[in-house]
């Protein structure tokens, strides 16, 4: 059974930080929570506070403690407890879809729908149905599927909206890379 901080570590390797790049559109984000999806999550408080009373730091290892439990309940609430990521046999395929999940919505569970063995309607739940079917694949073989599916979605991406290729390295060495980011 895959276990959510596992999963949690490697998402914060990923998106750990405040970041307010002008081309993301995701726009102002912390640990991966855009402000423009979810501009009453309770974090955006502090960040706030910290622009302008400041100090505040900026990594999660080190950040404010009340902050940091606010990601966790966050990801725990919004994202872990709401699909059935706890189901998944294999901690690598969870820490995968969670992540890409964070990144680009439902449709991370989509592909991975898309991505087992046999035919399953993709619904972008994933509930008992696909979490069976994704545990009933090769762990070595759906991770391949998976990755490149991931691959082509962020090429299509970048053709479909140019200015997003400032985002194409890191989005790509996310797709390919099982685990934190090296």
């Amino acid at each position: 059974m895959a276990i959510f901080n596992k999963s949690l570590e490697v998402l914060l390797s990923w998106e750990g930080g405040y970041s307010f790049n002008p081309l993301d559109p995701g726009g102002e984000t912390y640990c991966g929570i855009s402000r423009k999806k979810w501009p009453s999550w309770m974090g955006w408080k502090f960040i706030d506070s910290a622009k302008t009373h400041g100090p505040l730091s900026w990594n999660w290892k080190s950040g404010d403690q009340g902050l940091n439990s606010l990601v966790y309940i966050f990801y725990k609430a919004n994202y872990w407890n709401k699909e059935s990521y706890n189901l998944l046999d294999n901690q690598d395929i969870a820490d995968k879809i969670f992540q890409h999940h964070i990144n680009m919505g439902t449709r991370a569970i989509r592909i991975a729908q898309n991505s087992v063995n046999g035919t399953i309607v993709p619904d972008s739940i994933l509930g008992p149905i696909a979490v069976s079917s994704v545990n009933a694949t090769d762990k070595d073989l759906f991770l391949e599927r998976y990755c490149s599916k991931l691959i082509h979605y962020y090429h299509i991406l970048i053709d479909e909206h140019p200015q997003l290729k400032v985002f194409e390295h890191e989005w790509l060495l996310r797709a390919k890379t099982i685990g934190k980011r090296p």
